[in-house]
């Protein structure tokens, strides 16, 4: 441990929080006060003639606004990586981050330093199933206004979303506040469009025209209505050829998921929505038959 003066702390480059509640970090400091603060909570290394702080950035901040300007910190040494990992895996266990802000930390810890971490060596640091990494990572992808909108959405609603109308209509999910059984219900309304018509919808819905839940119901109806005439879409040729390439590229992939079958049930929070969602697409797969 060192006596560091406060002056020369900075934060982390790579820390996941990006924002601090600052009625919390009083009533932290309060604690401090009375109780005193555990000096193995606040860790840095040292660059450049000043310390970077690893973690530990809520005590930091409360010592800061009781005065103090000298406090106790361990040091070590550090490459990028291994910053952001402890950074990351620390904010993770102590005082949870929205699933944006794990989104992005992880996203930034995949592309630091030399050595190339895998999606599933990742999954092994932070104690998630690769599949909820996977899911973190394309919600960092999304736009940041994007994901501003998104703050108090979990990853998996964001991405029904998007699946449903990309980012605006994540946007929108967000402003309506929509659940995972509304977002589900517009999906399927969606997917009961005709496939030639879809990109119309979706194109609406991406473009602003649509703006609200309602609106993309009804015109999702609308589009779904059976035509009057029997006469086969103009695109026909091209789409059956597009999902043909699609349903082999498809189909190769599940079978790349089959060693997972038997431990299915070790991730009961997404076992039985994973069930149901398979036995929902042969449902809509027998349709086409």
């Amino acid at each position: 441990m060192e006596s560091i003066d406060v002056k020369l702390i900075k934060p982390n480059p790579y820390q996941s929080r990006e924002s601090m509640d600052r009625e919390s970090i009083r009533q932290l400091a309060d604690e401090i006060k009375t109780q005193g603060y555990w000096e193995a909570g606040l860790r840095a290394r040292k660059v450049d003639g000043h310390y970077q702080l690893v973690f530990g950035h809520r005590r930091f901040e409360a010592l800061k606004l009781l005065g103090r300007k000298q406090i106790q910190v361990e040091v070590v040494d550090l490459d990028d990586s291994e910053m952001a990992l402890q950074s990351l895996v620390e904010n993770l266990q102590r005082q949870g981050l929205n699933d944006i802000e794990k989104a992005n930390g992880i996203k930034r810890l995949m592309t630091l330093g030399s050595r190339l971490l895998t999606e599933s060596k990742v999954a092994e640091m932070l104690g998630y199933p690769v599949s909820a990494i996977k899911e973190f990572l394309s919600v960092a992808e999304l736009d940041e206004a994007t994901k501003k909108a998104a703050t108090h959405m979990p990853r998996t609603l964001i991405n029904n979303a998007r699946n449903v109308g990309g980012p605006e209509f994540v946007k929108m999910a967000a402003q309506e506040k929509l659940t995972r059984k509304e977002i589900r219900e517009i999906g399927q309304a969606v997917a009961r469009v005709p496939v030639y018509k879809r990109t119309k919808l979706e194109e609406k819905i991406k473009s602003g025209k649509l703006t609200k839940t309602a609106q993309v119901q009804r015109e999702a109806r609308k589009l779904a209505a059976r035509p009057k005439s029997k006469e086969p879409p103009p695109d026909l040729h091209k789409v059956l050829v597009r999902y043909v390439v699609f349903m082999k590229q498809w189909r190769k992939e599940l079978r790349a998921i089959e060693p997972y079958r038997e431990y299915i049930d070790s991730d009961p929070d997404i076992a039985d929505e994973f069930r149901k969602e398979v036995r929902g697409l042969i449902e809509d797969l027998q349709k086409l038959l």
